[in-house]
């Protein structure tokens, strides 16, 4: 809707600061603007790995990763999904209103909504402005959350009165959203290692009328005053490389090193080792990420198994909210794991591992 001349403008102003890049940023956009994606772009079957990182703009190392998995077709698809525009999903509070009245709702106060088809809660908005300023954000009838996020607590599936463990839980979409389905019943103690950010959760949770969330400065490592066998629910939603939201931060893929892929997984399986031992018998460990790399999910899930005979893969084909249908996600869910991708199901790239734990 800006006009072309008036965005290059403002752009050359703001390099202003920068004099040394100004007239770089001047001759660059004007080109653009003349030729738009008229480009010599490398070629494509000779210089495969540069012609997808100059086209789409992302690291080679990335592009080299993706295609001795996936191929140059699937490759080029997630790559076309990583620079669209994030979708806007929220997060019904049932807790205070149902999905068919917050939809006559935010209709009412001008907001276009679509509701989901595969979490009962989600809705997505279009043309709202500033969320913050929404009366039915301020009185706490929804959250904003993605729909792979949300996803997480119908796999956790806690039940009112448990006791439930989130070892990573700031800023408090899940931790919330397992509130919700516990109908505020029961107690979650949330960790968080950045003790700033559990301020995050008690905002969240005075907004949307939680009260069962007990906020834990400690690192997940430790978990410091968790007993041994306590819990019955136990998410441990891990730190990761967050290759799987590049749509939503797309300057973490200029952020990121392939090394990082070789220390997350020491991190993820050492928060893993302890929570695992929270787990009461006969209570279920939740890993998830937001990445796609398999040495954070697949490989991790893979060697914290073959040190964990206790706990058992469980079929999430009886725990999602939704049906699959392409046969690969099938054949995963039914050992127990889900890999999501932008490109495929058209939400942010996440992971899902659910364990239960039995008598040895």
């Amino acid at each position: 809707k800006v006009p072309d001349p008036v965005a290059i403008n403002e752009s050359v102003e703001l390099t202003k600061p920068f004099p040394k890049f100004t007239g770089l940023v001047n001759v660059v956009l004007r080109k653009v603007m003349t030729k738009a994606w008229d480009f010599p772009w490398p070629d494509v079957k000779r210089q495969t790995v540069r012609y997808l990182s100059v086209r789409y703009s992302h690291p080679e190392w990335m592009i080299q990763r993706w295609l001795k998995r996936w191929g140059l077709e699937e490759t080029e698809a997630l790559c076309q999904a990583n620079n669209e525009p994030a979708q806007t999903w929220i997060r019904t509070n049932t807790l205070k209103i149902s999905r068919e009245d917050l939809i006559d709702r935010l209709m009412g106060e001008g907001v276009t909504v679509e509701p989901g088809t595969r979490i009962p809660e989600s809705l997505r908005i279009q043309h709202f402005g500033a969320i913050d300023r929404l009366e039915s954000f301020q009185e706490g009838l929804f959250t904003v959350q993605d729909e792979s996020s949300q996803l997480v607590a119908h796999v956790v599936d806690p039940r009112p009165g448990q006791r439930v463990l989130d070892t990573c839980s700031a800023p408090g979409g899940k931790t919330t959203h397992l509130a919700q389905m516990m109908q505020d019943e029961g107690e979650i103690m949330a960790f968080d290692i950045h003790e700033k950010k559990l301020e995050l959760i008690n905002q969240s949770a005075q907004r949307l009328g939680i009260t069962i969330i007990q906020p834990q400065f400690g690192d997940a490592r430790d978990l410091p005053g968790v007993k041994l066998g306590s819990q019955q629910r136990v998410l441990v939603d891990a730190p990761c490389s967050g290759l799987g939201v590049l749509r939503r931060r797309a300057d973490l893929r200029w952020q990121k090193e392939e090394q990082d892929l070789k220390a997350l997984p020491l991190l993820q399986l050492a928060i893993l080792e302890r929570a695992s031992s929270c787990v009461e018998v006969g209570g279920d460990l939740i890993y998830s990420t937001c990445t796609i790399e398999p040495e954070e999910n697949f490989e991790v899930v893979k060697t914290f198994r073959s040190t964990h005979p206790e706990f058992e893969a469980v079929n999430l084909l009886d725990e999602l909210p939704f049906d699959l249908e392409d046969p690969r996600d099938i054949q995963q869910a039914s050992k127990g794991m889900l890999q999501l991708l932008p490109h495929r199901h058209n939400m942010d790239g996440f992971f899902l591992a659910k364990f239960r734990r039995r008598e040895v």
